[in-house]
């Protein structure tokens, strides 16, 4: 089967939707699938190339968007051209896209012009864009609104909607979504992280040696609330000796930094960068706990991905990241912007060892529910289902196109002659006339501009004729 992604959000940037489709292609491939990413290119010119794991990625041409390096803006007046032009080529039995932006947007709209099957599974809330925009406060309300509509626009359309979590389908359903949507893990790898992985050389690299390590992963941007940890952190200071490890890259980072010094933070924080796909089941390795502050998350996989590691995780009591933890079993939860709550259960984490040993035995065993292994097959069997459906659609219509051909003169025949038949009964040959004419020109307009009356009124009278006999014979 030939499955083909959209996304507007592709590698060199770093977020859950490049992770969860990179994997996933991955995984599909391995299943015997042929694989195809439609995403921002890294150039005006577009690209495509193939992917260590097997799949196929093909970048449209983008433009760089001042200020937000890890983004690049399709370039509008070739996309629905390049789009075509890449359907054309692929050929894809079923389309599955996960964002209704640009790119998105393009590819449902061609894949409805080709009648193909699609898929979307939604990962947006309009908290996490609306930050990137000065948008006025009295506005924020109305801009909310506007970005669902979009969303609506596109994925009310869709063959079939999935979300990563049950409360990211109630999410949807209170504002306003009517559309069936199945809750769907984005799933992790959990091979990447399980056996032998020694987290020693991170350690070292980052100068973390005999201190108890605490591990946040993302992006550096606002809806992370980064800021919140980095307040939580003199009053943990004062109570237990840890190191906290910031891993991942954003706009925020020069801000963040700022902030670690008006802090005097220095000594307790590490920022260490984009860090590879490849490294970073070392990185969480050399951590000791996680922690997820975010107030917008529909998920998290890098919060899978830290309790894939055996790490307790410490999350905010926000949208769907009370999804991932026991309270006070695989680590804790604490109130959405709470600082002095945030305090509180990092230092209960770091001041009993048993505990902290507790939560990595329940945070290990909670992950293998998110075995992409198995998420992998249920996408595959929405995609089969999917088209063995549209498949079927085409069938009753090519058979009911079929039937028509031989049922609808068949019909026309019949009531044809019925018609002559009571009208000459009741009016004599001249209402056969009329009533014929008037029934042939219904079904074919044509029918009268290209042959003569005196020619339908030769065809009525041979017909009269029968039927008169018909009718002596009876």
């Amino acid at each position: 089967m030939k499955i083909l992604f959209a996304t507007d959000t592709y590698f060199p940037a770093s977020n859950g939707t490049t992770t969860l489709l990179y994997h996933l292609s991955g995984k599909l491939v391995g299943q015997g699938h042929e694989v195809h990413i439609l995403a921002p290119g890294v150039s005006i010119g577009g690209e495509s190339y193939v992917q260590d794991n097997g799949a196929i990625v093909h970048g449209v041409p983008t433009i760089p968007i001042p200020l937000y390096p890890d983004f690049r803006l399709p370039v509008l007046p070739v996309l629905k051209r390049v789009v075509r032009k890449h359907f054309n080529n692929i050929e894809p039995d079923v389309v599955h896209i996960h964002h209704h932006f640009i790119i998105g947007k393009a590819v449902f709209e061609v894949a409805k012009e080709r009648d193909l099957p699609i898929m979307g599974t939604n990962h947006f809330m309009p908290d996490n864009l609306i930050h990137y925009f000065p948008i006025p406060g009295f506005l924020v309300d109305r801009v909310r609104i506007f970005m669902w509509s979009k969303m609506f626009a596109v994925y009310e359309n869709l063959d079939l909607v999935t979300t990563p979590t049950t409360i990211a389908v109630d999410v949807l359903k209170k504002v306003g979504f009517k559309k069936e949507v199945i809750p769907l893990s984005n799933g992790i790898n959990l091979e990447r992280f399980s056996g032998k992985i020694d987290g020693g050389k991170m350690r070292k690299k980052y100068r973390l040696a005999n201190k108890k390590v605490l591990i946040f992963v993302g992006r550096l941007d606002e809806e992370k609330r980064i800021d919140l940890l980095f307040k939580a952190l003199p009053a943990v200071a004062k109570k237990v000796d840890i190191q906290l490890l910031v891993v991942g890259k954003g706009i925020l980072r020069k801000k963040l930094g700022a902030m670690v010094r008006e802090l005097n933070l220095g000594d307790k924080v590490t920022f260490s960068g984009y860090v590879s796909d490849k490294d970073l089941p070392e990185v969480y390795k050399a951590a000791d706990a996680f922690v997820m502050p975010g107030d917008a998350e529909l998920q998290s996989i890098a919060t899978l991905e830290a309790m894939a590691s055996g790490l307790p995780v410490i999350v905010a009591n926000a949208v769907a990241l009370p999804m991932l933890v026991k309270n006070g079993k695989n680590g804790y939860l604490f109130k959405s912007g709470d600082i002095s709550d945030l305090s509180h259960k990092i230092i209960k984490v770091f001041s009993d060892n048993k505990l902290r040993a507790r939560m990595t035995r329940e945070s290990l065993m909670m992950a293998k529910s998110h075995d992409l292994g198995k998420v992998s097959l249920l996408y595959e069997s929405f995609y089969k289902k999917l088209v063995a459906n549209r498949t079927r659609e085409e069938k009753v219509a090519g058979s009911y196109q079929e039937a028509n051909k031989f049922l609808v003169p068949a019909l026309v025949t019949v009531g044809l002659v019925m018609i002559m038949v009571v009208a000459y009964a009741f009016g004599g040959p001249t209402t056969i006339h009329a009533e014929s004419a008037k029934i042939i020109a219904k079904i074919n307009p044509k029918v009268l501009a290209t042959r003569s009356v005196s020619t339908i009124k030769n065809g009525v009278s041979r017909v009269e004729t029968t039927v008169k006999e018909n009718i002596a014979s009876f």
